[in-house]
């Protein structure tokens, strides 16, 4: 059980149409599947050929839109909280007052992290349009873009009813799961998506410049797809080891590319107060990359950490992989033996550069970043299109088998059965597994028009949960902050690690002196003070997945009381380790006496909320 309800993202409702258009995607779909058919009887060169494309893509461009609308109208919402961490500080190109001597900052701004691609985007563009505001219309073109490639890459290695198949699976993800934001991640499909395609045509050029971009904006992305070159570079003749020439080439320039751009900030770039990335050893030892803590990387077991970072996760036996795997595996049975099965090398070759890059960045870890990164995008695109350029043949087979057995003909028409069934299932599957969007927003808004009042270059001190939202709509340096707090540079983390030690020891001191020493150590103006992180818990009941919780707000508790609701409730005081045995330890340290930010009066308050000033 939690205490820090307050401090859970306020995930956003579905907008009110969102059933509507649940209903209406499959539907859209079935219809362009049928105008698809119509093509390839009568031939790209009709009128149905040429907007068919522009179809799609216009479909896709309403399905971002509808999905972002609410997020842009909400100056509180956002599409991820990651861009709470990883957008806010691309501020200081439009106020270059904002976030001097941030320590937070300086990570997330140096080279290792905020990639020289993804900060040129928003530094050109953040000449019309605000950084935060921009998170939410990328997604507008991010999301068309990648059904663009995934139609051509579908036409190129089948027909028009394939890659229309594709792409209305990829529509129903669009609007019902994971959709694209404003995130460097967010770019690894459609460049992915660009780099296979023009790796099928043979566009060496073009390759060479997609993996440079990638190097630049997501560099998982770029050794995803040199991993797929290598592979589909890699020919077996006769038992024999032989390579493409040209292929190869091409995939030697890439690296040579990759190695010069990357070198400034990977090899030779040094923040000073950042310091060099945790060995592999080291993180091992550390409760933050174990279970229960903030990144999970050695659970115990690498295979079913490899199944649940793919999203095929024995608990939930429902989610959208294992809809799509489930159908791959159906398919691979069916068309077996058959000679029908359209599986191209640069195909095969995605999933197989996905697992190795799994696999070598979880031996590795933490010199490639999170492994799951590499799975993200990889089996998602293979699935998509292994099922969608044979589910026709598949469904086609299946009904002529019923035309053998039950000995009557069928309407050509029903060759879209299967598809049309397919779609609406899986439509279905991911609607019933997404009851909530993915968008975030911000609890107290209240609290941030009354911090943007103060002086920029002010420092506010608060629960690392709740000053997770401040620099991104306040933009006022915060002492430290839950998206940041990452343990992955030793020296950086350090520091992080004491001030969070410092900051939680003050908090729930029973001993003003304590919050004047924080306050005197790191210069803090303004500490925010949240009720709800002080409670009782009276009683909790299960409904469903979710805990309801009776709490009251108190300002004293002695250490028995204390000591027992933590023992027999079992409950967290902190979202992940350290931290959260760190504060059942301050507090079990506690005497009998009033919490001392209860004690002092505050500048500021609401019902839940209120802000003391410190200097």
């Amino acid at each position: 059980m939690d205490l820090y309800a307050s401090h859970l993202l306020f995930a956003l409702p579905h907008p009110y149409y969102h059933r509507a258009v649940s209903i209406l995607l499959p539907v859209v779909g079935v219809l362009l599947l049928i105008v698809a058919a119509r093509i390839e009887r009568n031939g790209a060169a009709t009128l149905a050929g040429k907007f068919l494309l522009p179809s799609c893509l216009a479909v896709a461009f309403l399905v971002s839109f509808l999905k972002e609308l609410p997020i842009i109208l909400d100056p509180f919402a956002l599409n991820t909280d990651d861009v709470r961490n990883e957008i806010y500080w691309l501020q200081k190109f439009r106020d270059p007052e904002l976030f001097h001597n941030d320590l937070l900052t300086e990570f997330a701004s140096s080279g290792l992290w905020a990639t020289k691609g993804f900060v040129f985007i928003y530094r050109v563009a953040g000449h019309v349009v605000e950084p935060i505001m921009l998170s939410k219309l990328i997604p507008l073109v991010l999301g068309p873009l990648s059904v663009f490639y995934l139609f051509q890459i579908g036409k190129e290695i089948k027909d028009h009813v394939a890659a229309t198949l594709i792409v209305a699976l990829r529509l129903v993800t669009l609007w019902e799961g994971r959709v694209p934001n404003g995130m460097p991640r967010s770019f690894a499909e459609p460049l992915l998506l660009a780099f296979l395609y023009c790796l099928i045509k043979r566009k060496y050029i073009a390759v060479v410049l997609i993996i440079a971009a990638e190097s630049l904006i997501y560099p998982p992305a770029m050794f995803i797809s040199i991993a797929t070159f290598l592979f589909t570079t890699l020919r077996f003749t006769q038992w024999r080891l032989t390579v493409h020439k040209d292929g190869w080439r091409a995939l030697a320039a890439s690296i040579v590319i990759v190695v010069a751009l990357l070198s400034p900030s990977y090899l030779f770039g040094r923040e000073a107060k950042i310091g060099k990335l945790v060995t592999r050893a080291e993180a091992q030892n550390m409760p933050e990359f174990r279970s229960g803590g903030k990144f999970p990387v050695f659970r115990g077991n690498m295979f079913k950490d490899l199944a649940k970072d793919t999203g095929f996760d024995r608990k939930n036996p429902f989610r959208p992989a294992w809809f799509l795997g489930a159908s791959a595996i159906l398919i691979l049975v069916t068309l077996y033996g058959h000679g029908r099965m359209i599986a191209p090398k640069e195909l095969c070759s995605v999933l197989l550069g996905g697992v190795g890059t799994y696999l070598l960045a979880y031996l590795a870890f933490p010199r490639f970043y999170l492994p799951y990164r590499y799975l993200l995008f990889t089996i998602p695109i293979f699935l998509k299109l292994f099922v969608g350029a044979n589910m026709m043949e598949a469904g086609n087979l299946g009904l002529g088998l019923i035309k053998r057995r039950c000995g009557f003909r069928l309407p050509q028409t029903f060759n879209l059965l299967f598809p049309a069934l397919f779609l609406a299932g899986f439509s279905l599957a991911i609607y019933r597994f997404t009851p909530l969007s993915r968008a975030v927003h911000c609890p107290f808004p209240q609290l941030i028009s009354y911090l943007q009042t103060l002086p920029k270059d002010v420092l506010i001190a608060g629960h690392p949960l709740d000053m997770d939202w401040v620099p991104t709509f306040a933009m006022r340096k915060v002492l430290v902050n839950e998206e940041l707090a990452v343990p992955w540079q030793r020296d950086y983390y350090r520091e992080i690690k004491r001030r969070m030690e410092d900051f939680f020891d003050a908090y729930y001191a029973t001993s003003p002196e304590k919050i004047r020493i924080l306050s005197d150590t790191y210069g803090v103006d303004y500490l925010v003070v949240n009720r709800v992180d002080f409670v009782r818990v009276n009683r909790a009941e299960v409904t469903g997945s979710a805990m309801l919780v009776d709490a009251t707000p108190i300002i004293s508790l002695s250490k028995e009381e204390w000591g027992r609701m933590l023992k027999d409730f079992k409950v967290n005081m902190y979202q992940y380790q350290p931290f959260d045995d760190l504060i059942k330890r301050v507090i079990s340290q506690n005497t009998d006496k009033v919490f001392s930010v209860f004690e002092l009066p505050p500048v500021w308050q609401s019902k839940d909320l209120f802000v003391l000033k410190l200097r």
